[in-house]
Parts: structure tokens; sequence; C-alpha cells
């Protein structure tokens, strides 16, 4: 049987994208190896004119990148906060405890940097064992570094009560630098007192914080 086939008529404007469809895959294929291509600014007698397509989804990927930034910015510097509070509240609870430790091995017989070191010493063997981590050990840990590194004892302990940044270990320091000059039984009294100091100010922290929460719990119940 004898066929003829006769193709679609297709209107002028199906026609010229046609032709231009068929001038973009020559220059494709004439341009593959180039960097850049050269648009037609011509189809015949009418001109082209080429518009980039932009992506709007652009600005929203803006937005939420914007948003995780600050999600994660805050999220940071809430855990900073946190950990702050907790080095404090553990520094400040650990003071009498700490001290007296230095009263038994004073009276055991060793001197400042050497309770130093031995506490140094003995923490890093329990912190490989249990994993848990000390702020106040963590600073005397540093402050043998300091030793090791040739500074000298008044340098090492004055330098430790910066970095723990708390009242009491400034004092402290101050007690520890003038040790030499105290003399060990006049050293002794000044940390039995520091003890019992020290004792007395989170007995009333603790006595107030009781009375506070009591006060709070009182007031809400009478709103409700």
């Amino acid at each position: 049987y004898e066929v003829i086939l006769f193709p679609n008529e297709r209107s002028a404007e199906e026609q010229q994208t046609a032709k231009l469809d068929a001038l973009l895959k020559q220059i494709g294929e004439n341009t593959a190896e180039q960097r850049t291509i050269m648009l037609p600014k011509s189809i015949g007698n009418q001109e082209i004119t080429w518009i980039e397509e932009k992506n709007n989804d652009s600005i929203w990927i803006i937005l939420i990148s914007m948003i995780g930034v600050i999600a994660a910015s805050y999220t940071t510097n809430k855990e900073i906060y946190e950990k702050d509070k907790q080095r404090e509240k553990q520094l400040r609870d650990g003071y009498p405890e700490f001290v007296s430790m230095i009263q038994s091995y004073m009276a055991a017989g060793l001197t400042i940097r050497n309770i130093f070191l031995r506490i140094a010493e003995d923490y890093q063997k329990e912190k490989k064992e249990t994993g848990r981590k000390n702020f106040l050990s963590e600073e005397i840990v540093i402050a043998c570094h300091l030793f090791s590194n040739g500074q000298s004892d008044e340098e090492v302990y004055r330098k430790w009560a910066e970095r723990c940044n708390e009242r009491h270990y400034r004092k402290l320091s101050f007690l520890l630098i003038s040790y030499g000059k105290q003399g060990n039984d006049n050293m002794m009294r000044m940390l039995s007192g520091e003890v019992y100091q020290a004792l007395t100010e989170q007995r009333d922290l603790v006595k107030r914080k009781g009375e506070a929460a009591k006060l709070y719990t009182i007031e809400r119940a009478n709103i409700e």
C-alpha cells in the first residue's frame, strides 16, 4: 500500500518556536566545549529578547538560613550561660571542702604547692576512671602546669584565683601567697576561720532561698 503522510499544520508561533529550538540545538552542538554561549538576537526578521528566569525560592532559602543561624546562636548562648551558672555554683559549694582539704594536707606536712600537685594528680586519675569533670580541680590542674613552666608560687596562686573568678578564692589566694610569712599554726587558724565563714554563708543562702520559695508558694496560693 502506498501511504502519504502530511505534517501537522503549525501556527506562526509554533513555527518560530521550532526554528528557535533547532537554532539553539545547533548552537549547543557548536559550542559544547566553550564556557560561554552567544544566544541568537533574532530569527529571520524577528528580534529576540532574552529574560533570565529568577527562582523566588532563593528568598525563602535565605530566610530559613537566617532563622537557623539565629536559633543556633540562641542555643549556644543558652548553653554557655547554663554552663557558667553550673561552674559558679560548683565553685561556691565546693569551697569549704577544698579549704578543709588544704588543712588536712598541711597537718600531714605538705606544702601548698605539693597540695595542689597532689589534688591535681588524684583528680586526673579519678577523671580517667569516671569521666566526671570538676571545675575547681580543672583550674588546679592548670595551676600545676604553670608550676611546671617555672612560674613563681605567688603568680600561680594569683592567676588561679583570677580564673576561678569568685571572691572566696581571691581571698584564699591572698592567704596562700602570705603563707610563708604567717607560719603554719597561724595559717591553720585562718583556714579554719575561712571554713566556718563559708559554711555560715552557705547556710544563710539556703535559708534565704527556702524563705523566698515559701513566700512564693503562699502568694501563689492566695492568687489561686
